[in-house]
């Protein structure tokens, strides 16, 4: 069980964009229609009013295999649809502008072998 405080009013109020760090199924309603996004998938993350912040200390007390290296509980926007996925889940632009030019590099050395 996680009590993290308060959300930092900074984050509250901006928008910005993120990626998926890693492969993730999420169900896409009306009904069991199940989706798979791939890792590195855009998506927003948005700004949060009352019922979402609500949620999120919801989402992070409510957990009980809650893990100090999944960070906080964040608001993004997929596909049209608001999901709830811990920090841990996701890239900064800054993190994913870093994995991109790291992989690039070594396709460029593969290249060159």
């Amino acid at each position: 069980m996680a009590d993290l405080g308060k959300i930092d009013e900074r984050i509250i109020s901006v928008e910005f964009e993120v990626r998926l760090a890693h492969e993730m199924l999420f169900n896409n309603p009306p009904g069991q229609n199940f989706k798979t996004y791939p890792m590195y998938t855009k998506a927003e993350k948005i700004k949060y009013n009352g019922k979402i912040q609500q949620y999120l200390y919801d989402m992070e007390r409510n957990e009980t295999h809650y893990d100090p290296s999944m960070g906080r509980a964040v608001a993004i926007k997929l596909d049209g649809l608001t999901r709830f996925v811990w920090r841990s889940d996701l890239l900064s632009v800054e993190e994913y502008g870093k994995i991109n030019k790291d992989q690039n590099a070594r396709l460029r050395n593969l290249g060159k072998k």
